[in-house]
């Protein structure tokens, strides 16, 4: 999966990829140095888990992984995925992936692209259609990309 192919959101029916850590029970802390016997599981729509295509794997020793799910294993509606290691004391991760349509994401996408090419203002209107419920404001400026988000009351 390339950066490029990467989206915001889990898309159904697109490859995905989630990322998380394993952290120690005793401690509550990433388990460092090195985690062993990794794996994943998905279930499908509530369905019975089954072990994943792509096995996880850990970003140098930190306890941080990530886990590459193929466009088949995200063509459901919900997945739950479980990673566990078998490091002593390891507490396992457990992710619920909700996944938007592919034309749903697009639109997202493009949304984000003109947002960031630019420098915008976003309003967000409550369900009225006329009272602000948030706006975004983003600029560039060479590289450099800055944003603030405010909230209107009673939020």
């Amino acid at each position: 999966m390339a950066a490029t192919d990467s989206y915001q959101f889990p898309v159904q029916g697109a490859a995905n990829q989630i990322s998380g850590w394993i952290t120690s029970a005793t401690t509550s802390n990433p388990i460092t140095g090195g985690l062993t016997a990794l794996a994943a599981t998905i279930s499908k729509d509530n369905g019975s888990f089954v072990s994943t295509t792509n096995a996880p794997v850990e970003i140098g020793t930190t306890g941080s992984f990530y886990v590459l799910l193929t466009s088949t294993e995200c063509t459901c509606s919900t997945a739950l995925v479980t990673v566990t290691a078998s490091n002593s004391n390891a507490v396992y991760a457990r992710f619920r992936l909700v996944f938007v349509a592919q034309d749903v994401n697009k639109l997202l996408k493009l949304n984000l692209n003109k947002q960031i090419s630019g420098g915008t203002t976003i309003v967000t209107y409550e369900n009225d259609n006329s009272t602000t419920a948030f706006t975004q404001q983003v600029s560039v400026t060479g590289t450099d990309q800055t944003g603030t988000f405010t909230r209107s009351a009673p939020y």
